[in-house]
């Protein structure tokens, strides 16, 4: 069996995590090795540029600077965790990747598609998923549900709604024209969240 490199895409609120773990639980159930990941993140450099980014200190990056830095991330995070755990025939799940980029970086600050894609060819060498579950949610749904949420990484989640809905559209618009992704209706409960990612995923185990 071909090992997978799967993402989980969306906007703030959207419950990717829930629905990584469920994901994770699934595979292996099914005898597959699974590697859970996130972005930015995933490694210790890769950690560090993710506290910069992610928490409201009230200094902002502008968005190529922000772009730059999570491509930094992104290679030591692909070279030295996703490519090595596929070849060792783990399955990555993974916490936003390059798509998240295309829409917060390209689309939603204006950095552009192609300026994104450029860097991602150039570093990265074209690598993508296999899979993409882009979990939608409208964007009052998903603010309501970060509200919630312990902690500190709360940057974008400060951004305000147009902004969050430039984010939806973007990834409305990239994942309409990819086959690698599947569009999953995230205001549905947990288990018929999962029960739709669970019946495109038998098609590979």
């Amino acid at each position: 069996m071909n090992a997978r490199f799967i993402t989980f895409e969306g906007g703030e609120g959207a419950g990717k995590s829930t629905q990584i773990q469920l994901t994770a639980d699934f595979l292996r159930e099914q005898g597959i090795e699974v590697v859970v990941t996130r972005e930015p993140g995933g490694t210790q450099c890769a950690e560090n540029v993710r506290d910069l980014l992610v928490r409201d200190t009230g200094y902002t990056f502008t968005p190529k600077a922000e772009l730059a830095l999570i491509y930094g991330a992104r290679v030591d995070h692909t070279e030295k965790v996703i490519q090595p755990a596929l070849e060792s025939g783990s399955w990555v799940l993974c916490d936003r990747y390059a798509d998240s980029s295309r829409v917060y970086q390209g689309i939603a600050q204006n950095v552009g598609l192609k300026t994104v894609q450029a860097l991602h060819d150039a570093l990265l060498e074209g690598f993508e998923p296999d899979i993409t579950f882009f979990i939608d949610v409208p964007v009052d749904t998903g603010l309501n549900r970060t509200q919630s949420r312990d902690g500190d990484e709360d940057r974008f989640e400060n951004m305000g709604t147009s902004f969050h809905e430039k984010i939806r559209n973007g990834f409305l618009k990239i994942s309409d024209k990819n086959a690698r992704f599947s569009i999953i209706d995230g205001t549905q409960d947990i288990d018929n969240v999962f029960s739709q990612i669970k019946s495109v995923l038998k098609a590979y185990v």
